[in-house]
């Protein structure tokens, strides 16, 4: 955990960050894991958009796959830096304000 609060702290920009809690806030929950399609993740950001858009400070590509990974880090990221909250369950991860 350590880590990847190093890297994101080093490659996140800080600005919009708290926007992204605050939406998370408002109780939107997003459902990642190894087994959902990379597709789905584009659909599910829609109800944080500003996560999907901080997904860009990673990597630019527009590979479904690529931006995927570079989500569960935004919201890995928000995670360890105390922001939103994780749940496991069934195999899937839930980022959510609990």
């Amino acid at each position: 955990a350590e880590a990847i609060k190093d890297v994101f702290q080093e490659y996140v920009q800080e600005h919009g960050l708290a926007e992204i809690a605050e939406i998370f806030g408002r109780g939107v929950k997003i459902e990642v894991g190894d087994m959902l399609p990379s597709a789905y993740y584009a659909e599910r950001l829609k109800r944080v958009p500003p996560a999907w858009e901080k997904a860009f400070e990673i990597n630019v590509s527009q590979d479904a796959a690529v931006r995927a990974s570079c989500v569960e880090f935004i919201l890995a990221g928000l995670y360890v830096t105390d922001r939103i909250s994780r749940a496991e369950y069934r195999g899937k991860i839930v980022y959510e304000i609990s």
